[in-house]
């Protein structure tokens, strides 16, 4: 092969190449492959700590008749709706495979149905990889209760959905192709029968697919398209976002055929996206332009009003020139109350009055908030403008890069977008604080540091800091020896050194200014993205950055040395054209750099031109490795140097940019001399992004793939899901902190893993065993929930905290023939806690008195599970509950977790034994109580509030005793004395635990009265 030829994909050859090439260059060792039941890890949870900070939206629609009820559709998280105008959003596609959606449609004859597009196009090629592919149209008849899938699987990409106004069972749907390849699939489908078919009634050719559809709103049958090329330009060429090819047609027989509409003043120069509107004849096309041409008449608004037979420009404001970015707005919008009212977006919101000649800004932020699209409700309430100008209609939702609010009174105000877990991450990274914290960088929203756990129970607004200093597809490191610095990458090479107390910004950059010596990842705009850089794990103190060169610096970025030659250099790279119209093979920069959490001189680094290359001496000497199958234009996503093993890394090649969307991961033992292949059992088309190591347990790894988290029990030699719970959606990243997997998700913001204690222990003897008990991680005492104000309504969102207290895991063969018993003991063996999977008896589960509080704050007590697999359970690391007239809720309440007060005391930090008893049998396990590290408390102080609250655990059971025995025998003044005493003690129990500190003497002198009265009280009954 040579010439252009060279590298292209051709699935059947390549997979001969790779084959040839592995057995004649590379010595594969053969595994036998280890598959785990995930029944066996089934129990596991993953939680959403946030940001509820939304990240772009796609598509928005809304229900004729509800005011309240809107969906929003995003490129990474899936459909989501609000039935409240926009006060609380809630996921409702998750069953749905495919978390990219593009468009979204509620037929307006009937608001319970609702089509589906799936596969985001974000600009016209790659928007930083950002772009992910579809799985055709999906349809709910319920209002998204249920899903089902009606076809088009293999258009990629869908831009507009169109749902006939008087049957829902007739919609057009614009499809725009893959981006990556050409494609027959692009252009305008009908069904007529709900999805059960579909026609293609419009196509240019294979490369031009559709992105706008209108219906004229007074016309029946008049409907309008947009075409556009929708191909990125494969590497080595730069993505090209201002793509020609753009086209109008018109059809009159509701979409069955079509007319081409040019000329008679419509751009004569090629035009690039469409966007469209019409009613009653009148049509608006914003038009961009192809940025090649930008000495012609620029793009911008244009007006027809008849039916598209003559045009012109209706304005000339700049501020709606799409310019550079035409694949990233272009859309335009009419009042359906009145079509002299336009609406067009850009990096702000705009509204005419007089039909498009001039425009006010409605809504925007400084730096631009970067707006794409709209929906108005053609039956909400108009709203009467000044003078004779009609009115407005009031009820609209509104789709940004950061997330999609609602107004009510035509635009006066918004609801919020900071309720929308929806944020688009990149990268992240964790540090070593207790509860540690997570950051990384937001698509659209800037950067974040996301608290692991709340002190107040949950994970809310006051456990998140935005402006960590990155920009979107940067990174955020913090500094392992510097608590108060952070490291964050900004547009282009910038890096910046940050002081979390002040934030006070230092650019440590290795090179400020134009034309440096130093080279990074060529971006779609020919800018500098993702320079990658990272701590090393082991000596904690030199940050490491990646351009032609490896760089380090060991002073916080103040000095910076070269600690290589150009790790890019290869003689088959090809040529790469550049903006002056000179083409350089100079072109490939450092893409992942893995420095070894073992040995400081340890480091691998992966480049974007498909090198490996290692260095075992700080970067004096350098190897390259010869990777089976990778070519010149492979990108290294990730290198992995092993947390257990010297000789071993794994490597993460991404393909996806050439329209190769298989998944491919790499393992060597022995620094790189040979590769093995290890991504059996991951799907086709769920490409991987990173790959880590556990660093507990030998060939224990975890995979962040487009579509989800796969884990390997055997060092790769076989994957399966990690899913569990978490949303499908694109894991562009992965962390492993305290026992947990982070995950960085692509429109979902930031999930959690909890204790991967059970995948460290999981072999075949556990799955085989009639039921097993899992060696608990250490347990730290910290309190649920702090809060002593009133608890933040749970409208307001919010993430969630790991369980409080001791993770308890054990699995079951088969459904046990009699109740199981899980029972705690302290290091004397004396019984501190004892659970049953027997039903809870239900004076239990509703007290005697039952509290004056909503339903929705309760946790009200479960039996022990008894499930075929894995169960789980979480000790709070408290004795059991006192014996209690009556039954209070304290203020520090979270929704659906909190237990009836009074509750059975902390125990002391030391340790324990779990003891589980299965049909006769029983397992047993060390657990560790450790106190808060945020705490300097002698261990005599945890004894003396224990003994403190034990003697009042002891009077609460006395009173209580007392207090049934008066009840029994008619005494209520006696019963009402006892009542009283029994809650004063539980009260002083609450006082005593307040904080990890020995009582003070007033609180021992009020537990010696109060015990003192109890006594005299009981002798005096008897």
């Amino acid at each position: 092969m040579t010439g252009d030829n060279m590298f292209e994909f051709k699935p059947n050859f390549a997979r001969i190449l790779v084959t040839v090439f592995i057995a004649a260059v590379v010595a594969i060792v053969p595994l036998k492959a280890v598959q785990i039941d995930p029944a066996f890890y089934a129990g596991m949870r993953w939680r959403l700590i946030g940001p509820f900070r939304a990240g772009r939206v796609s598509a928005v629609a809304g229900v004729i008749g509800q005011p309240g009820t809107y969906y929003m559709a995003t490129p990474g998280g899936g459909v989501w709706a609000t039935t409240d105008a926009g006060e609380v959003w809630q996921p409702i596609s998750d069953q749905i495979p495919v978390a990219s959606i593009g468009a979204l449609a509620v037929a307006p004859s009937n608001g319970k149905i609702i089509y589906a597009g799936t596969g985001d196009f974000g600009i016209a090629s790659t928007a930083w990889g950002a772009v992910n592919l579809g799985d055709g149209v999906w349809r709910s008849d319920d209002g998204g209760s249920t899903w089902r899938h009606i076809g088009l699987s293999e258009t990629a990409h869908i831009g507009a959905i169109l749902v006939d106004p008087d049957n829902p069972d007739v919609a057009l749907v614009a499809a725009l192709g893959n981006a990556y390849a050409a494609d027959p699939h692009r252009g305008v489908y009908l069904t007529t029968d709900g999805g059960r078919t579909w026609a293609r009634t419009l196509y240019k050719d294979d490369t031009t697919g559709a992105v706008g559809l209108a219906y004229d709103a007074a016309l029946r049958g008049v409907v309008y398209a947009s075409l556009w090329h929708h191909q990125a330009a494969l590497p080595p060429a730069p993505a090209d976002n201002d793509q020609a090819g753009g086209a109008i047609y018109k059809s009159t027989d509701g979409g069955r055929s079509w007319q081409a509409i040019s000329g008679h003043g419509l751009p004569t120069w090629p035009m690039g996206r469409i966007g469209l509107a019409a009613d009653d004849g009148r049509v608006l096309a914003i038009i961009s332009r192809d940025q090649g041409h930008q000495d012609h008449l620029p793009g911008g608004l244009f007006r027809s009003d008849d039916g598209g037979a003559t045009w012109r420009s209706i304005t000339q404001d700049p501020r709606l020139e799409p310019g550079g970015r035409s694949g990233y707005f272009d859309n335009v919008w009419m009042d359906p109350q009145n079509r002299d009212v336009v609406y067009v977006v850009h990096t702000s919101f705009y509204r005419s009055i007089d039909g498009g000649e001039t425009f006010e800004v409605l809504k925007g932020a400084p730096g631009g908030d970067d707006y794409h699209n709209l929906w108005i409700n053609p039956k909400s309430p108009c709203v009467p403008m000044d003078g004779d100008k009609g009115c407005v209609s009031s009820e609209m939702i509104l789709g940004a890069d950061q997330g999609a609010s609602i107004s009510l009174n035509a635009g006066l105000t918004w609801s919020s977008w900071y309720n929308q877990p929806t944020g688009q991450m990149y990268h992240v990274a964790t540090d070593d604080r207790f509860p540690y914290g997570v950051y990384g960088p937001q698509q659209d929203s800037g950067s974040v540091e996301v608290s692991s756990r709340g002190d107040f129970g949950d994970v809310s607004l006051l456990d998140w800091r935005p402006s960590m200093g990155a920009y979107e597809y940067g990174y955020v490191e913090p500094d392992p020896a510097h608590p108060r610095w952070l490291f964050s990458s900004d547009d282009g090479p910038a890096i910046h050194r940050r002081d979390r107390e002040t934030w006070q910004t230092l650019d440590v950059t290795p090179y400020i200014g134009a034309a440096g010596p130093y080279r990074y990842l060529m971006g779609p705009w020919w800018g500098s993205v993702q320079p990658p850089f990272v701590f090393s794990p082991k000596d904690g103190k030199t940050l490491y950055d990646g351009a032609q060169f490896l760089l380090a610096t060991s002073d916080g970025g103040l000095n910076w040395r070269r600690i290589s030659p150009d790790l890019t250099l290869r003689d088959n790279l090809p040529m790469r054209p550049m903006p002056d119209g000179k083409a350089t093979r100079d072109w490939a920069a450092i893409s992942a750099i893995g420095p070894s959490p073992l040995d400081a001189g340890l480091i691998w680094i992966g480049t974007d031109d498909g090198l490996v290359q290692v260095t075992r001496d700080g970067g004096k000497d350098w190897r390259r490795a010869t990777v089976p199958g990778l070519r010149p234009l492979d990108i290294i996503s990730t290198v992995e140097a092993s947390p257990l093993n010297l000789a071993e890394a794994y490597v993460v090649m991404d393909r996806h940019e050439w329209g190769d969307f298989h998944p491919y991961i790499y393992r060597t033992g022995d620094y790189g001399r040979t590769w093995t292949a290890i991504s059996s059992g991951i799907p086709d088309g769920s490409f991987v992004r990173v790959i880590r190591a556990d660093p507990k347990r030998q060939g224990l790894l975890y995979a962040g793939t487009e579509n989800g988290v796969f884990v390997s029990f055997d060092d790769g030699g076989h994957w399966q899901s990690l899913q569990l719970n978490l949303p499908t959606t694109s894991v562009r990243d992965l962390a492993i902190r305290d026992g947990d997997l982070v995950a960085a998700t692509f429109g979902r913001a930031f999930w959690i893993l909890d204790d991967l204690s059970p995948l460290r222990q999981l072999n075949a003897q556990v799955v085989a065993a009639p039921a097993h008990l899992f060696q608990p991680a250490e347990a730290v005492r910290v309190r649920r929930d702090a809060n002593s104000d009133t608890p933040m309504p749970p409208e307001i969102p919010a993430g969630t905290n790991p369980p409080s207290g001791a993770i308890l895991d054990y699995t079951l063969q088969s459904t046990p023939s009699q109740s199981i018993e899980l029972a705690i003991y302290d290091a004397n063996g004396n019984l501190v806690r004892q659970f049953s999977s027997a039903p809870v008896p239900e004076s239990v589960r509703r007290p005697e008195k039952w509290p004056t509080i909503a339903d929705y704050w309760m946790a009200n007590p479960e039996p022990l599970p008894t499930h075929i697999g894995m169960n789980r359970l979480t000790w709070d690391l408290r004795f059991s509950p006192p014996p209690s007239v009556g039954h209070s809720y304290p203020m520090s309440a979270i929704p659906h977790e909190t237990p009836a007060g009074p509750e059975g005391p902390l125990v002391v930090p030391g340790k324990y034994v779990v003891k589980l008893t299965v049909d006769g049998q029983s397992y047993t396990q060390p657990v560790t109580v450790r106190p808060d590290p945020r705490e300097n408390v002698p261990a005599s102080a945890f004894a003396a509030q224990l003994s403190l609250e034990q003697k009042l655990m002891a009077g609460m059971q006395e009173s209580f005793r007392a207090y049934q025995a008066a009840k029994q025998r008619g005494d209520t003044d006696a019963a009402a004395q006892f009542a009283g005493m029994n809650g004063t003690l539980s009260g002083l129990a609450s006082d005593a635990e307040g904080a990890d500190a020995a009582p003070t003497p007033a609180m021992e002198d009020a537990v010696r009265r109060e015990l003192g009265q109890l006594n005299a009280r009981l002798h005096a009954s008897k």
